[in-house]
């Protein structure tokens, strides 16, 4: 599926920015990402694609009745959890600048989120670094 074609400008759908978008040296147009179009970042991670606020809200409704339902309303909610998380499609998206990808090829060697990595760019993000240090090299492989 073709994400877009390099280069090009579009408009961010939450702050309505218009953003320059580079697709990453060697990649053709219908491949995965292996470098973010938005900053430029080559770290990139993979998380299913489902609003962590909406979880946490059946996390919380399942703790709040657990005590009526004896723990069974906890069961539900870890069912009702891994039904969806088999079922999300994956999203790419970016350390350093949190940009989502959605729709494209999964890229061999991204991963779910790897916690170095997250502190490392967000204290050079706090910082102004825009070059990543004291990172692992990216392994290619499967996605885990």
């Amino acid at each position: 599926m073709e994400l877009w074609t390099s280069p090009c400008r579009r408009n961010c759908r939450h702050c309505g920015e218009t953003l320059p978008l580079e697709r990453g040296a060697g990649e053709d147009d219908a491949g995965p990402i292996g470098v973010c179009g938005v900053c430029g970042g080559r770290w990139l991670y993979l998380q299913r694609d489902f609003n962590q606020k909406i979880g946490c809200g059946i996390v919380l409704v399942g703790i709040l009745l657990s005590v009526p339902t004896y723990g069974l309303s906890l069961v539900a909610a870890a069912i009702l959890d891994l039904f969806l998380y088999r079922r999300l499609a994956w999203v790419t998206v970016c350390y350093y600048c949190q940009a989502h990808y959605r729709g494209v090829r999964i890229h061999p060697s991204h991963k779910p989120y790897d916690l170095q990595i997250g502190e490392t760019t967000t204290i050079d993000r706090e910082k102004g670094i825009t070059r990543l240090r004291n990172l692992p090299a990216p392994q290619s492989g499967h996605r885990g």
